[in-house]
């Protein structure tokens, strides 16, 4: 197994594009095209989840010299 290192979400995509591909292509089987949409569903609930937290810091609080010090809307 390789050891392939996904840092942007070109490089996920290419890798869905690529299983896609290898699907139809008949290398990769439905069982294992299914386990790698399972797991690209959870990476992209991750990286919901973290975008969103970022928003909602950048909309509610007030940082000072690395501290929060004041929370909107609470």
């Amino acid at each position: 197994m390789s050891q392939n290192k996904i840092t942007n979400p070109q490089e996920h995509r290419a890798l869905l594009l690529g299983a896609m591909e290898a699907v139809c292509e008949g290398r990769l089987n439905v069982s294992q095209a299914n386990a790698l949409v399972g797991l690209s569903t959870e990476v992209h609930k991750s990286i919901r989840q973290e975008w969103d937290m970022r928003v909602y810091a950048a909309e509610n609080l007030t940082i000072e010299q690395g501290s929060v010090v004041k929370m909107l809307g609470v």
